[in-house]
């Protein structure tokens, strides 16, 4: 989830004319729980 949340901030903060979000800023918002559901669903 946070490669693809990684991208996205790529693509989009030159849209809005800003500067991206590093990873280390972007992996806070993540919940984990919506990771451990995600994981589970794998099983």
């Amino acid at each position: 989830m946070l490669d693809v949340l990684t991208e996205e901030e790529a693509w989009l903060a030159p849209i809005e004319k800003r500067a991206a979000l590093s990873r280390a800023d972007l992996a806070p918002i993540i919940d984990r729980n919506a990771y451990l559901e995600a994981l589970a669903l794998r099983r």
